[in-house]
């Protein structure tokens, strides 16, 4: 007889379409079923694609920040260079009238 605690609640069923409430025969058939391997490899496969893809869009984020960030240090000496040229053109127009 088998005791209570091996069996589950509900029956455990494959993607090949075997069939058992008992734990100790599901353990034995993940082990050589083909169809779980097959799957596992392909969710590995998926798992690794997914997580290329996160890097990828990462590191293209990262590329438009580093454009972004260029373009502000091209700004701010914009700015600089008017800002001097404007000082400049004060002290030359505060020296004529003085």
């Amino acid at each position: 007889m088998t005791p209570i605690n091996n069996l589950y609640n509900q029956p455990r069923m494959c993607v090949c379409g075997y069939v058992t409430s008992f734990s100790g025969s599901w353990r034995a058939h993940k082990k050589c079923c083909t169809s779980i391997q097959q799957v596992k490899e392909t969710n590995d496969h998926w798992r690794s694609y997914d997580k290329t893809l996160r890097c990828t869009e990462q590191l293209s984020a990262k590329d438009d920040l580093k454009a972004m960030a260029e373009q502000l240090r091209a700004k701010d000496e914009q700015i600089l260079n008017l800002t001097n040229q404007l000082q400049q053109a004060n002290e030359r127009l505060n020296a004529g009238t003085i």
